[in-house]
């Protein structure tokens, strides 16, 4: 018999890794009845043979490793601190999320609130840029439009086209009311001689005679002019006529003494002022002095080349500031350290007190969490068998500390890339096993793919096959002769081929030839059960060990099945 690891044929020899490496393994459920010798003729003399039967075929590949996690997650500090809890100890379960350690560091506090007021400044000076409130639409075009901001007469107009106005200066005045008033300033000295409801006199200069009216208004606060401080006095005229805003007179009024006179001018009631609110030059005037408006008109239109330049430049200050009190919020979140991940604390390292962070000790590991609600099992296939396998496939995995019992798995992950070991490159395939209480990472569990099978096909032992120049052939006994006889072959392993041609139901080939004075069992042939040919077909018939290599080959380390 020939060695099993060498065939007399010009078929490849091929040796494998026991155990190493996964391999294509075979359940072959013929319909021999091998036990029975009877079933093999020796015709012509010296020859082995035996009948071509129909039967079932399956190819798996297969392999042995160690079950791991599939997922394991080191707790360190992202950020320095003093640790001020610890919420967990070895053995908790923890949910993703959950707050594990909590660090203290004032300085990162201190850090957050000067950013944020850094933000504030920021956006306050875009939108003093522009004259909006904050929070406002940013359009450069309606912040060179004045418009007015009540509904009204406009009182006194202070600009011309031409003219360079800055950001919040008075361009021009809107009297909401319809009254016109005389309005005189007054000394600190003279003040508490006027009230309102007292009786005034007022001569403007511009025409003769007096008019009467009443102080309506007297202010509180002084207004400042040329450093010298005066109050403001209103009177409301009995008669105004063809009178307007901007005639200069004097006001009188009767006091215990005599009289006291104040220059002033007349104004419209309730005026209100109207500002620029980006700075630049006025480019046209839209409504003259005396006209009335509505709240929202626009009154004159600015120009400013400028301005979009430094708006932009306004905006980036904003976009910096916002970024720094991102990162530092973020830093300062990290004071709360918390599990990335579903699992079991299997470690600890670190107690109240401590000082972590990005130091020295910043590389520390304070706690390992491990998920064990699936488990992966990493498998080394030889380069031939990669092409059978793709994601998804199911798996048949045994842990040999759980014999009996068979888990289902699946193809998670093929590399992408192999590496040759001993001459031979393999790919590391994983398979993912759902997590059982009893089943933990570290022990040793089996796992097989099917990726072909085939019922009812014709098959040869593959000692049967000879292989020449890519093609196929068997050994046929015509008469007193052996002819050799092309096939056209299927699925094959180490154990037995599947015809697609050239033979048929009840043939006879040709196994091995017997030397003669052996008796009945020659060279190549095994009695049932001890491999070949001869393995007992039923269920898991033909099947390889885990590892996928045949027990009394001896190969070096990263063969494989092909």
């Amino acid at each position: 018999m020939v060695p099993m690891g060498a065939r007399v044929s010009s078929r490849r020899v091929r040796q494998f890794a026991y155990v190493a490496l996964p391999s294509v393994a075979v359940i072959a459920l013929l319909g021999w009845q091998l036990a029975n010798r009877a079933s093999r003729t020796a015709a012509p003399a010296g020859l082995v043979t035996v009948p071509v039967r129909r039967g079932s075929i399956e190819l798996t590949v297969s392999g042995t490793g160690t079950l791991e996690a599939g997922q394991r997650a080191n707790i360190t500090a992202e950020v320095s601190g003093t640790v001020v809890a610890v919420n967990f100890v070895e053995g908790d379960t923890v949910r993703k999320g959950q707050t594990l350690i909590e660090l203290r560091n004032d300085d990162l506090v201190a850090q957050v609130e000067q950013a944020r007021l850094s933000l504030a400044a920021a956006e306050n000076r875009l939108y003093q840029r522009l004259g909006i409130p904050e929070g406002s639409p940013l359009d450069l075009s309606e912040a060179l439009t004045v418009r007015a901001p009540v509904s009204g007469r406009l009182s006194r107009l202070e600009v011309k086209r031409g003219d360079r106005v800055s950001a919040g200066q008075p361009v021009a005045w809107v009297a909401s009311g319809e009254q016109l008033l005389f309005r005189a300033r007054v000394n600190r000295v003279a003040l508490p001689f006027f009230h309102t409801g007292q009786a005034a006199r007022v001569r403007l200069d511009a025409f003769d005679g007096e008019l009467t009216g009443t102080v309506v208004a007297v202010a509180s606060e002084p207004a400042r002019s040329g450093g010298v401080e005066s109050y403001d006095v209103d009177v409301a005229l009995d008669e105004t006529g063809v009178l307007g805003a901007g005639y200069a007179g004097q006001l009188t009024v009767e006091v215990p003494q005599g009289s006291m006179s104040f220059s002033g001018q007349t104004v419209w009631g309730q005026e209100q002022v109207v500002t620029a609110r980006a700075a630049g030059v006025v480019r046209e005037v839209l409504v003259s002095e005396g006209r009335r408006v509505t709240a929202g008109q626009v009154v004159m239109r600015l120009e400013n080349p400028t301005l979009p330049q430094e708006v932009r430049a306004e905006q980036i200050a904003v976009e910096q500031a916002r970024e720094t009190l991102a990162q530092r919020e973020q830093n300062l979140a990290k004071l709360k350290i918390v599990a990335p991940i579903d699992g079991v604390v299997t470690a600890r390292d670190v107690a109240v007190g401590d000082t972590v962070g990005t130091g020295q000790n910043g590389a520390r590991v304070l706690a390992t969490i491990v998920d064990t609600s699936v488990l992966t099992l990493t498998l080394q296939v030889d380069e031939l068998d990669v092409p059978r396998l793709r994601p998804g496939q199911p798996a048949s995995v045994v842990v040999n500390a759980l014999p009996g019992r068979t888990l289902t798995g699946r193809v998670e992950k093929i590399a992408g890339e192999g590496t040759v070991q001993n001459g031979v490159t393999i790919f590391a395939v994983t398979i993912t096993v759902p997590g059982q209480p009893d089943i933990r990472p570290g022990m040793t569990a089996s796992a097989s793919v099917r990726v072909a099978a085939k019922d009812g096909v014709l098959v040869v032992p593959a000692e049967a096959v000879e292989r020449q120049g890519g093609r196929a052939f068997v050994q046929v006994p015509e008469g007193d002769q052996v002819v050799r006889r092309p096939i056209r072959t299927g699925l094959e392993n180490e154990q037995v081929v599947e015809v697609l041609e050239g033979l048929a139901e009840g043939d006879t080939v040709v196994v091995a030839r017997r030397p003669a004075g052996s008796g009945t069992q020659g060279a190549g042939f095994r009695p049932p059960g001890t491999g070949g040919f001869g393995l007992p077909f039923g269920p898991g018939g033909g099947q390889r060990p885990a590892g996928g290599q045949p027990h009394d080959r001896q190969a070096p380390q990263g063969g494989g099945n092909r």
